[in-house]
């Protein structure tokens, strides 16, 4: 489902677990942070084809179209920094979209992860050997997190955080990361 409508249910039903989720000042309170799980690392990504397109400042990408998913924080953020929907912004509401509106050059820019970027545009039929990132945005690093609603019994969340513990424990939760191409992080317990 979009984004933005799995953060709303998982916020208004019980038992929903969120994978993964930027905790944020605003989101801090609305959440049951079971435990966090990897590091993202935003960037403006560009099709490698675009020499035009190149940035070294936040302001510089103003004069572009961004693309990036609505209810992310990374859209919130676009919009603080003065990005403007319609003029220098644009918001999809899935991955897929993005990938696409990139690609087909309706947007210069995707904001995104690069590494888990690499398997949504792989996911919507594109090559994603033929983008590039761009411009890091070190205000968006930030760890992911495995979430629940506040309307999920206690005794869940004890038990998902036990769960993910052992995981990380014994080694399997490194595993999984390495199959998909993700580092295990420092901070991620």
């Amino acid at each position: 489902m979009p984004w933005a409508r799995a953060v709303q249910e998982t916020l208004d039903n019980p038992n929903l677990v969120l994978l993964s989720l930027l905790k944020t000042p605003n989101r801090e309170d609305e959440f049951e942070w079971i435990s966090s799980v990897n590091h993202m690392q935003a960037s403006l990504i560009r099709l490698k084809q675009k020499e035009t397109a190149h940035v070294n400042s936040l302001d510089d990408a103003k004069q572009f179209r961004v693309g990036s998913i609505r209810g992310y924080g990374s859209a919130s953020f676009l919009k603080q920094e003065g990005f403007e929907e319609n003029k220098n912004l644009a918001l999809v509401a899935e991955p897929a979209l993005l990938w696409k509106l990139l690609y087909m050059g309706r947007i210069d820019f995707a904001l995104a992860n690069f590494e888990t970027g690499k398997y949504e545009i792989s996911d919507a039929g594109f090559n994603p050997n033929d983008a590039t990132s761009e411009y890091v945005i070190e205000a968006l690093g930030a760890d992911l997190f495995v979430a629940t609603g506040l309307k999920t019994e206690q005794d869940k969340v004890s038990s998902l955080k036990h769960a993910l513990s052992i995981l990380k424990a014994n080694g399997e939760y490194a595993r999984i990361l390495k199959k998909w191409g993700l580092e295990p992080i420092e901070s991620a317990h």
